[in-house]
């Protein structure tokens, strides 16, 4: 299985609103979204700790319902939002909410939390989103020259070179994109995996253990394996121990893209912009 395989596109599984906290990512998100069940009741199995959602039985609904219908006056002022209303059509039902993964390392019991996966996810989304927002520097600014430069000044050798740098940093960024989105949607196919359990209330049978080292290097050259393996949680703990996974060429990409960018803008505010109606003569004058 590859990243492509991810489901990201079908109205089934991707939610149509981009992610508030990080625009630039483009993938699903919703187990770092879902929200726990609260009132729930806390069950736990040989690879989960949970909470399953306690729904109220429809007669129960009902005998609610007619309770206060029952009420005369006092009845009336109770908010309509405190009234229990019996479920229109076929019910559906809420997700599960995993709040903890039981897993085995050498013999010792391991446990990765929600909490665990969710940072690590957002740590490597992160990146993502200096990238993207980059991206749209670079074209804001080359529009910006398009709306104030007349085509003299656009070709000065000052501008064409400051241009041709912010051009450069928008090719390098297209080289090292899909490095670090790789791994983002690498992670992330786990989760929606997870989530897609959370959804059909299964539970997984087990942890398959994963036979190879985890390391720094592993994680660049490994495709997307069973996702009732052990790997996810490896990773995650990879990733908590030894921090950010760095791409040599992303930092120094992304500072002299944003210097490029503040230049090239520095230059387009320099230039006076004249107004051609209010410096055309008027008549008689």
């Amino acid at each position: 299985m590859t990243v492509d395989d991810d489901p990201v596109h079908t109205a089934a599984y991707f939610e149509a609103d981009k992610w508030p906290e990080h625009p630039y990512w483009s993938h699903r998100y919703d187990f770092f979204t879902a929200e726990p069940n609260w009132g729930g009741e806390e069950l736990a199995s040989g690879t989960v700790r949970y909470v399953r959602p306690v729904v109220m039985p429809t007669a129960r609904v009902a005998a609610r319902k007619n309770m206060v219908g029952k009420m005369g006056m006092i009845g009336k002022l109770v908010p309509p939002s405190l009234v229990p209303q019996a479920p229109q059509g076929p019910r559906k039902r809420k997700p599960l909410y995993f709040q903890a993964f039981l897993w085995m390392d050498g013999g010792s019991h391991k446990v990765t939390t929600r909490a665990d996966l969710m940072q690590v996810f957002e740590r490597l989304v992160k990146p993502i989103d200096a990238a993207g927002q980059l991206v749209y520097d670079i074209l804001a600014v080359l529009d910006q020259v398009d709306a104030v430069c007349d085509e003299e000044a656009a070709q000065s050798l000052e501008f064409t070179n400051a241009r041709l740098r912010v051009e450069e940093a928008f090719h390098a960024i297209d080289l090292i994109m899909p490095k670090i989105m790789r791994l983002a949607v690498h992670f992330g196919i786990y989760l929606h995996r997870i989530a897609d359990l959370e959804r059909d209330h299964l539970l997984p049978v087990n942890w398959t253990p994963w036979p190879h080292p985890v390391t720094s290097t592993s994680i660049h050259q490994t495709e997307v394996h069973n996702p009732t393996s052990d790997y996810l949680f490896r990773l995650c703990r990879l990733i908590q121990k030894e921090g950010q996974p760095v791409f040599p060429e992303y930092d120094s990409t992304i500072s002299a893209g944003n210097e490029a960018v503040r230049e090239l803008e520095a230059m387009c505010d320099s230039i006076e912009v004249i107004d051609v109606d209010a410096s055309v003569d008027e008549p008689g004058v």
